[in-house]
Formats: C-alpha cells, structure tokens, sequence
C-alpha cells in the first residue's frame, strides 16, 4: 500500500537523525539564524544587549525607550542602539545625577 514511501521511523533516535538530514539537506534555501552574546567590538546593538551593558532587566530598557530617555533608533517594530552613543549618554548622565544629589 506505501509503495514508495518510507516507512514510519520506530524509534526516537531515527526520528532525530532523519531531521537532522532534512535540516542540513535544506540549510542552503533556510540560513539558519547565528544567536551569540554581544561583544565589546559590536556598536550596534539590541534590546538585551543594552540591558547587559546597564546590568538593567529587559522590560527596564523597553520603559528608557518609551519615555526616549535613552539614545536608540527603531528599524520597524526593532529597536537598536550604538555603543558609542549609550555610552556617551552614561558619561553626560552621571555627573548630572551626582549634582543633584548634593
């Protein structure tokens, strides 16, 4: 009746091998997407990274950029910033922050 079908996979590890094959069989059509940690070389950056750069949660840098008190650019619903500008946006904020507290 399956005449030119192959059979149904009976155990998990051929399931995961026939996967992989179909997963790098189309790699070339698909590139798959490279998810790795911010680096210091990297001056464009995302949400996360500016959280681990300000050792702030995510939700505490989405609330900076709501109320633009942090230097960002959005690309569509993206939102990214430059290294160099965040970290010039520190320098002028602290001492600003020290006066105040005197």
């Amino acid at each position: 009746m399956n005449a030119g079908k192959p059979a149904p996979p009976t155990d998990r590890s051929q399931t995961l091998a026939s996967l992989l094959a179909d997963r790098d069989a189309n790699s070339h059509t698909t590139p798959a997407r490279a998810t790795r940690e911010p680096t210091v070389e990297d001056d464009v950056i995302d949400v996360v990274g500016v959280g681990q750069l300000l050792h702030v949660g995510r939700n505490k840098v989405y609330e900076m950029v709501a109320r633009n008190e942090i230097p960002h650019r959005r690309f569509g619903r993206g939102i990214r910033f430059s290294r160099t500008a965040i970290m010039r946006w520190l320098d002028s904020w602290s001492p600003r922050i020290a006066k105040e507290g005197q």
